[in-house]
């Protein structure tokens, strides 16, 4: 199959083609030609007014749920959502019944997952259970795929579990992804404690609760002498201490979920149960210091932190309803409604492609010819209405529902495939 995508403009930091018009040429899952214009009869053509191409998106922090959860996400449903989004390649997080932490359930996500043309990695559970008492074979589960380790959302308090995870994961360059939060002092909160929060009654959510852990974290590090990344980091205390840390030459990284980057703590004002997410919608000053941190480096990527909730577990009253979000469908209309004035597109992009593969030492892709296609093509300014209908993932909890957004991806190219979106 031959497929030519017209005049597109090519945006990938570090490309000697970035931001460059093109045509790319595309056969058998192979870049053949990227020139001005290419002269072919017989091959589809992608064409659009604001047609853009970047190497494919990766997530980096996705729930799919399956296995035991597949009532919430399966790995059809989230895998279709995925591409739907516009990601040729996802992570998912080990919050699965049971838990991911054996070879034969990354066996199995890696035999129920092949066929798709996204790309599934998986982030096997630190500690046994995610309980966090007692560390998981880390070395048996990385030798069986695992591209990184993490609790999922769950605090792993003791610090002295923690040492000993960056210093074993030290002897395989693996990476540790830590949830910061201090339960003790978010115990029965539902929303970040501030003005918000008392002016509707709620148990808050204080922002010390992630950034002493923080703190505590970067601390451990200085001490193990590994590497650490910190998962979904919501408030300008956060940054800032990333921003030192990086600064002083420690190994540390660290991702932001895009619902703290275009929401804040007023979103809940009507008690939309799908904005009730962990970490919380924080205050607007922590929300412009995590772009901040984005433009100077300090937060190195983007994730969608894709949470499927069912009905019964989110049509319930506010304080009552789990936390979570779907956002693979609607991440890049996110990202492309509010990214401007704050920081350049190819940045942006940038957080949602090479940077993750970066830190979880998973092969870069390039817009070059000879290279094998793994590729988001997009437009920025195309317009859509976001329906249930035209969902893919199982469960229905994003507050977007009825909305019609700006910027939508059209087509991947990955694994020898292509699948047109545009339909």
């Amino acid at each position: 199959m031959k497929i030519v995508l017209r005049q597109a403009q090519i945006i990938s930091l570090g490309s000697d083609f970035n931001n460059l018009k093109k045509d790319i040429l595309v056969e058998d899952g192979k870049i053949i030609e990227i020139s001005d214009a290419i002269k072919i009869a017989d091959a589809i053509e992608i064409i659009s007014d604001n047609l853009k191409v970047s190497i494919g998106w990766f997530d980096m922090a996705s729930k799919l749920y399956d296995p035991g959860l597949e009532h919430k996400e399966d790995i059809s449903s989230g895998l279709n959502a995925a591409l739907n989004g516009g990601f040729t390649e996802i992570a998912c997080l080990p919050n699965t019944k049971p838990v991911l932490q054996s070879k034969d359930v990354i066996h199995y996500l890696r035999s129920k997952s092949s066929t798709y043309p996204v790309d599934l990695h998986i982030i096997a559970a630190a500690t046994e259970n995610l309980e966090g008492k007692s560390m998981t074979e880390v070395f048996d589960l990385n030798k069986a795929g695992a591209v990184a380790f993490s609790d999922g959302g769950h605090t792993i308090s003791s610090s002295g579990l923690i040492v000993r995870l960056v210093q074993y994961l030290r002897q395989i360059d693996g990476l540790l992804m830590l949830h910061s939060e201090e339960k003790s002092l978010t115990a029965h909160g539902v929303m970040n404690e501030g003005v918000t929060s008392v002016y509707l009654g709620q148990q808050g959510m204080p922002s010390i609760a992630e950034y002493m852990m923080v703190s505590r974290n970067i601390d451990l590090l200085k001490y193990a002498q590994g590497k650490i990344h910190f998962n979904k980091i919501s408030t300008a205390e956060s940054v800032d201490l990333i921003r030192n840390a990086k600064s002083e030459g420690l190994n540390v990284t660290c991702d932001v979920a895009i619902a703290n980057l275009v929401f804040d703590e007023t979103a809940l004002t009507d008690f939309d149960t799908n904005y009730k997410i962990n970490p919380p919608l924080r205050t607007l000053a922590d929300q412009e210091a995590l772009w901040t941190g984005l433009a100077d480096g300090t937060i190195d990527v983007i994730v969608t932190d894709h949470d499927p909730q069912d009905e019964e577990s989110k049509k319930l009253e506010f304080d009552l309803a789990d936390f979570g979000m779907i956002q693979l469908e609607t991440a890049f209309a996110m990202l492309n409604q509010n990214y401007q004035g704050k920081i350049s597109l190819d940045l942006i992009l940038s957080k949602i492609s090479s940077n993750p593969r970066r830190i979880l030492n998973i092969s870069i892709p390039k817009i070059e010819v000879g290279e094998v296609a793994n590729l988001t093509v997009f437009d920025t300014e195309l317009e859509w209405l976001y329906t249930e209908k035209l969902g893919k993932s199982k469960s229905k909890n994003s507050p977007l529902f009825g909305q019609q957004l700006k910027g939508k991806a059209l087509a991947i190219f990955n694994k020898g495939q292509f699948v047109d979106l545009r339909n």
